[in-house]
This record gives structure tokens, C-alpha cells and sequence, in this order.
């Protein structure tokens, strides 16, 4: 099987331009929504899945991630600014010699992900049912949702890219 993760800078591209106003409120709303899916998904979960989760709320309920990104910024649409705020939320962690805080990024790009998929109205991350033994591959790291999406016993091996990577843009 071969995974990837979405580049939100090109699903911004093609999608319609609006003000600031009504990104902040596209944000704000993803936001909420993202919040109550994970608050649910919590409450059916279990061990390292549940510790994901919960580190995947703490995050969205920390001010410093909400205020970077609900910022106002020179954006085309809600899913440029997103994608904006996660660059400079991932930037820090990126640049640290600590493996642990460069693995981080993962957590941050998959919050965008789901954020996004209300943004644009469309599964970024994929429900994929394994229903043979299946290896993974994938040219970008699998963030810790994606993951959790396919685990199960005909899960045999995730091959990716190096984690924390950075991206140009």
C-alpha cells in the first residue's frame, strides 16, 4: 500500500479565495469541530491510542497553537493561512537538535489534516481497512492519526521518509 500525506499549500491553490474575516471564522469553526470529533474519538479509546489523543487535545486547547492559528496573515483562503500557521508552528520544532520535538511536527501536520478536511469539505486522512497483511509505504513521515488508522493486525511495516523533515516552500 502507498500513503502520503496532502500538501495544503496545493489544495489552497485550488481552492477560492476569501477575506481574512471568513478564514478566521472557517478556523474557528474547524476548530471547534476538530475539538469535539477528538473529545469523542477519546471516549472509545485505548492505551497508546488514547494517549494520542488526548496529547492531539492538549494541543488544540493550547492558547499559543489557537492564537497562531487564528492570527490574521496575507492569505488567499482559510487553507493557506492554515497551512501558514502550521509552518510556523512546525518551524521551532523543525529546527531542534532534540529528536523528540522534531517528531512533534507529526502531531502538528496531523491536527492540520484534520482541521483541513473541514476546511475543504473532504477526507484528507484516509479510513483505510486493512483486510490483508498489508506494508505501508510512504515517501513523507505518517502522522500519528494516519497511523492509528491502520493499525490492526494485517499491519506488517510502515516504511517513510525521514521524520521532522523540512519542507521549502
Amino acid at each position: 500500500m502507498y500513503s502520503g500525506t496532502p500538501d495544503l499549500y496545493q489544495l489552497a491553490e485550488r481552492a477560492v479565495a476569501t477575506t481574512s474575516e471568513v478564514q478566521r471564522d472557517a478556523l474557528q469553526a474547524a476548530l471547534q469541530q476538530v475539538r469535539m470529533q477528538l473529545r469523542d474519538a477519546l471516549h472509545h479509546a485505548q492505551g497508546e491510542a488514547a494517549t494520542v489523543l488526548q496529547a492531539h487535545i492538549n494541543l488544540l486547547e493550547d492558547d499559543l497553537f489557537e492564537s497562531a492559528l487564528l492570527s490574521e496573515r496575507p492569505a488567499r483562503n482559510a487553507l493557506a493561512a492554515l497551512a501558514q500557521a502550521l509552518d510556523e508552528l512546525s518551524a521551532p520544532l523543525r529546527e531542534s537538535r532534540s529528536s523528540y520535538l522534531q517528531q512533534r511536527v507529526l502531531d502538528i501536520q496531523d491536527l492540520g489534516l484534520r482541521l483541513a478536511t473541514h476546511l475543504c469539505e473532504q477526507p484528507l486522512m484516509s479510513e483505510t481497512v486493512l483486510r490483508q497483511d498489508t506494508i505501508v509505504i510512504s515517501p513523507t513521515p505518517i502522522t500519528p492519526g494516519q497511523f492509528l488508522a491502520l493499525r490492526g493486525p494485517h499491519l506488517k511495516g510502515v516504511v517513510m521518509g525521514r521524520v521532522g523533515k523540512r519542507r521549502t516552500r
